[in-house]
């Protein structure tokens, strides 16, 4: 199988959207919002609960903007390279913003447990 050079990531019905390496670290990317979940979440679903995928580099404003049927914690991740970074934040039940300023390369999210309704979208500047 050909190497794509691509970085891919699953989105909304099982979409799968390609962005060529060289776009990931160019400079400045225009602000957008991307939603990244939107219905029920199980902390089994996809790669082991994991969702986003979504890269940071070169962007000065990141943010996460989370509803969540009720109060639950959720893990983010940062990947890297070389190296994998954890860290957790707790949910209130309604929306939530999580300031990303502190992330700079590839992260992903994973709650603990099911939850009913949950919606998230990345807020990039």
């Amino acid at each position: 199988m050909p190497i794509t050079r691509e970085y891919t990531y699953r989105a909304g019905e099982g979409g799968v959207f390609a962005i060529p390496f060289s776009e990931l670290f160019k400079k400045p990317w225009n602000p957008l919002r991307i939603w990244i979940h939107d219905g029920p979440y199980s902390p089994t679903a996809g790669i082991d609960g994991w969702f986003g995928g979504i890269p940071l580099k070169g962007l000065s404003e990141k943010k996460v903007r989370v509803y969540t049927a009720k109060s639950t914690k959720m893990r983010i991740a940062e990947y890297s390279l070389l190296s994998k970074v954890r860290d957790a934040v707790t949910l209130n039940t309604g929306w939530n913003i999580i300031d990303l300023n502190s992330y700079y390369d590839i992260i992903a999210f994973k709650l603990d447990e099911s939850i009913d309704l949950l919606q998230a979208e990345i807020i990039l500047e």
